[in-house]
Formats: C-alpha cells, sequence, structure tokens
C-alpha cells in the first residue's frame, strides 16, 4: 500500500472522484477492467462500481497513491489504488488520474480489477 508522495495529485484525484465521479464521462474504462467485471461480476453495474468508489472517497477511505514504475503505465506519474467490499467479495481497483489543471477537465480511468 502505497503512502501519498504528492498530496496536492491526490486531493485532486479524492476531489473529482467525490465532485465529479457520478457524472458521466469522469471516471472511464480500460477495456481488460470492463471485461473482468462482466465475467465475474455479472450482476454488478460500472454505475455501482462508481458509487462504491464515490462513498470510500466520502468515508475518507484509503486511497493508495502508488508511484507509477512499471513501463506500460510509466507515462503515469502514479496510480491509485482503492479496496472496496463488492457483495461478498474484496476487490482491487487500480486507477490512473488524468490531471489537469481545471479539474472539470481530469478522468479517472480504471485500468485494472480484481479479487484482492
Amino acid at each position: 500500500m502505497g503512502k501519498a508522495t504528492h498530496q496536492a495529485a491526490l486531493d485532486a484525484y479524492r476531489k473529482v472522484l467525490i465532485e465529479l465521479g457520478s457524472v458521466t464521462g469522469y471516471i472511464q474504462w480500460k477495456p481488460v477492467p470492463l471485461d473482468w467485471l462482466h465475467r465475474n461480476l455479472s450482476n454488478v453495474t460500472v454505475r455501482l462500481i462508481h458509487e462504491a468508489m464515490i462513498s470510500h472517497a466520502i468515508a475518507g477511505g484509503t486511497i493508495d497513491q502508488v508511484v507509477e514504475k512499471r513501463p506500460l503505465w510509466i507515462q503515469w506519474q502514479f496510480h491509485y489504488d482503492i479496496r472496496l467490499p463488492i457483495l461478498d467479495r474484496r476487490i482491487y481497483i487500480e486507477t490512473v488520474f488524468e490531471h489537469e489543471p481545471c479539474l472539470e477537465d481530469c478522468t479517472i480511468w480504471v485500468v485494472s480489477l480484481h479479487d484482492q
């Protein structure tokens, strides 16, 4: 689990998630995690995952900011990990954050989803 190394970026991530996460387009999904969701939690919608992520952030839940070192994702300074109970499972959600000066131009991308 990562300790925030850039608090302003983590704060911006949390703010976008809380204030804009329920607006269509601010949380996007890469194909691999979307496929995993459909195969493994077919009765759980993307909207339900978004709501759980938002509720977690509002409650002050842990969001790990991890310095990105993997070659595939090196264009991102960090990735952000959220771990949530969904139904009877504990789900790991890895996201990256397109951080722009104007928060309304930011996007959170779900890049990995699986059981923890």
